[in-house]
């Protein structure tokens, strides 16, 4: 809000010494001007269709005598126009601004002070005839005068018409233009004196506008010769809005700047190319139309164009805009069908997650029932070794009563079954001993000790399964 409010005590200030300070032509009064002259091309500085400020030119500081115009610049499609109002210098040596009455006796003024400011309000027309790659033209006229303090002077007295070529070119962050034409009216000659007609019918210009990257790309360099002189100039931003502007006319006579001002020149008029220094203010007034048209033109970049650096004449392409919204719209599609495809991996990836976790608790299940068959076959091996000793012992309800805690442990083991159909067998019980034998084979066919004892069995051969036994039994 500060800001603001200083930016506007500075544009008032400005403008009320501009006024009272007021060559026709001031620098940067003229739409599309480069300084003095005009150009077919300009880099986009994020400027709108509407822009409105001033411009003064001090002569000297010594003689009130400055030149100043206020401005407003307007672009409608290809288009520019612009009004300006403007305040000429006072040409007239310091001894005619300060001389007195003639003669007492009369009323007549030979010179004096001038009743009334010389002024010029007019008006200004361009448009653009070809644009090619980097290559523009305009064609336009300016200084048509709408009023002026003479009222002998016409409509089309001053009027200037042009021609202007432009060709653009960047490098690295530095956009350069050239601007070269011809200009008649006051582009051809415009004398601080502005009773003065001598000049040149038509004349040349040519200028270098040097966009640079400073100032987020809004500050740049100007020079400009406008057939009588060479110009230099500067625009620096202030904000995205405002912008000041300072050059230099005629820098080939700079050593002349106040020259009418100094000791003995009080007889000498102001010379018709005499250098000035200028300052100015301008506003650049946003709307959302040329933000738009800004972002359309971001997207028909030639740099980024398959169609390299055409640009279609006068009017846009709308088959180009079309196939773009065709392209986002394919995008859009893609995303869409993206989207789905991921949510849909989300939810596959959640049922592994989920599966995962189902796997992973059977596995410590089955590590789990490892561990406990581990440790049941190993208590059922001690138990069977002890089944074994108690067995050469003769002890044999206590080995059978360990035999069958090995069958507990381990039902499936039948090694367990043969070791218990051989203690029943001992104990004279061949029924169960037949019984244990053959669950023995049946879990293990190829059990071949088993089922010889079997056959032997049916046969009546059974041989007693320990010598020792079977001797103290035949001693018995």
């Amino acid at each position: 809000m500060i800001k603001r409010k200083l930016y506007r005590v500075l544009f008032l200030s400005i403008l009320i010494f501009s006024v009272v300070y007021s060559n026709s032509r001031v620098a940067f009064s003229r739409p599309q001007s480069v300084y003095r002259t005009p150009s077919s091309f300009f880099p986009d500085m994020g400027e709108g269709k509407l822009s409105l400020g001033f411009s003064t030119e001090f002569i000297d500081f010594e003689v009130p005598s400055s030149s100043s115009s206020a401005f407003i610049n307007s672009k409608i499609k290809d288009w520019n126009f612009g009004f300006t109002y403007s305040l000429l210098p006072d040409y007239r040596s310091l001894d005619q601004i300060n001389a007195l009455l003639d003669d007492p006796a009369t009323t007549d003024v030979v010179e004096g002070p001038l009743e009334e400011s010389p002024y010029e309000v007019s008006i200004h027309l361009q448009r653009r005839i070809y644009g090619y790659k980097s290559l523009y033209m305009d064609v336009g006229f300016q200084d048509i005068t709408l009023k002026s303090f003479s009222s002998e002077k016409k409509l089309f007295d001053d009027a200037s018409f042009f021609f202007v070529v432009s060709n653009n070119k960047k490098y690295n962050k530095y956009d350069l233009t050239i601007n070269y034409g011809f200009g008649t009216g006051k582009i051809g000659s415009d004398s601080h004196n502005y009773e003065d007609n001598s000049g040149p019918a038509m004349s040349p210009f040519l200028s270098l506008f040097l966009n640079t990257p400073y100032f987020n790309n809004r500050m740049n360099i100007i020079f400009e010769y406008d057939g009588g002189g060479i110009n230099i100039g500067s625009q620096i931003p202030i904000t995205d809005i405002y912008s000041l502007r300072f050059g230099v006319s005629h820098l080939n006579k700079i050593t002349e700047w106040g020259k009418r001002g100094s000791e003995g020149n009080e007889s000498t008029q102001l010379e018709e190319d005499a250098p000035t220094i200028m300052m100015g203010f301008i506003m650049n007034i946003p709307d959302i139309n040329s933000d738009q048209e800004r972002i359309k033109n971001s997207l028909l970049d030639p740099e980024k164009s398959k169609f390299g650096e055409f640009q279609p004449l006068v009017i846009v392409d709308s088959t180009k805009i079309k196939q773009q919204e065709r392209v986002i719209r394919s995008y859009k599609d893609s995303l869409k069908v993206f989207k789905s495809e991921l949510e849909k991996n989300y939810n596959e990836n959640g049922q592994l997650r989920k599966n995962l976790g189902v796997l992973q608790d059977s596995t410590k299940k089955i590590l789990l029932d490892i561990q406990i068959d581990q440790s049941k076959t190993n208590e059922a091996m001690r138990l069977f070794q002890k089944s074994q000793d108690l067995l050469i012992e003769e002890k044999y309800y206590e080995s059978l009563d360990v035999i069958n805690k090995v069958i507990e442990l381990k039902p499936n083991l039948s090694i367990a079954y043969a070791r218990r159909g051989t203690i029943y067998y001992y104990l004279n019980d061949t029924k169960s001993a037949s019984m244990s034998w053959n669950i023995a084979l049946k879990l293990d066919p190829e059990y071949y000790q088993v089922r010889d004892i079997l056959e032997g069995l049916k046969s009546g051969q059974l041989q007693p399964l320990y010598k020792e036994n079977s001797t103290k039994t035949e001693e018995q």
